[in-house]
């Protein structure tokens, strides 16, 4: 996937008469880039199996078990169910 952006005077340039890069001038640009892009990668894996850190494991919070949903529903109800009741978003937050 390529993510391609133009400057912020493309659409002068273009207006002006320069000539917008056609597919196949961006594919050869491409082309020609690939030799570097392969030895930045190569020195980004070289960096990483130097300095990386060790991955670690992290602990896994479980849902929210039903107690919790009751008290966040008895807590929340009223308020949420006037809320979803004002279309306006500056009306509704007033």
């Amino acid at each position: 996937m390529v993510e391609a952006e133009a400057t912020e005077k493309t659409i002068q340039l273009v207006a002006g008469g320069a000539t917008a890069p056609t597919e196949e001038v961006v594919a050869a640009g491409l082309e020609a880039a690939k030799p570097f892009i392969k030895v930045l990668c190569k020195a980004q894996a070289d960096l990483a199996a130097k300095a990386a850190k060790p991955t670690g494991e992290f602990p896994i919070f479980l849902d929210f078990q039903d107690d919790v949903y009751e008290a966040l529903t008895a807590a929340v109800r009223g308020e949420l169910a006037q809320a979803l009741t004002i279309a306006g978003k500056q009306e509704r937050e007033a």
